[in-house]
């Protein structure tokens, strides 16, 4: 059960572009847990590279990944290129999320799930 939601955690966390400019994304997001702490980080470059990094709750595991983002219609669709826990995340994993805001502060997204998550520029 654990392995299951640390795979939804990961599908949230990298996630967040959506029929937006590629520059509205461009930087370092923060993610945050249930109690306020931070699990991690996702970097998204102009080149359509996104670097991700943190710690998985429940399991305390840190872990790395890193792919390619695209813009499709209204949604992000990462593809995993790398990743440090190939058991969770392995390469050649692809989701889309459907951004439903982003700003220069707040990226609000909805993950292939259904749920709806917040990132914080940095």
């Amino acid at each position: 059960m654990n392995k299951i939601v640390a795979i939804f955690f990961l599908l949230g966390m990298l996630s967040g572009c959506g029929e937006i400019e590629k520059s509205s994304l461009v930087g370092v997001w923060v993610n945050y847990g249930e109690k306020g702490e931070v699990i991690g980080y996702d970097q998204y470059k102009e080149n359509g590279k996104t670097h991700s990094w943190g710690t998985i709750p429940y399991t305390g595991e840190e872990f790395e990944a890193e792919g390619n983002y695209t813009i499709e219609g209204n949604k992000c669709c990462i593809t995993i290129e790398k990743s440090s826990i190939p058991m969770l995340l392995p390469v050649g994993d692809r989701w889309c999320d459907e951004v439903l805001s982003v700003d220069d502060k707040v990226l609000v997204y909805r993950t292939p799930k259904g749920e709806v998550a917040k990132a914080y520029r940095q």
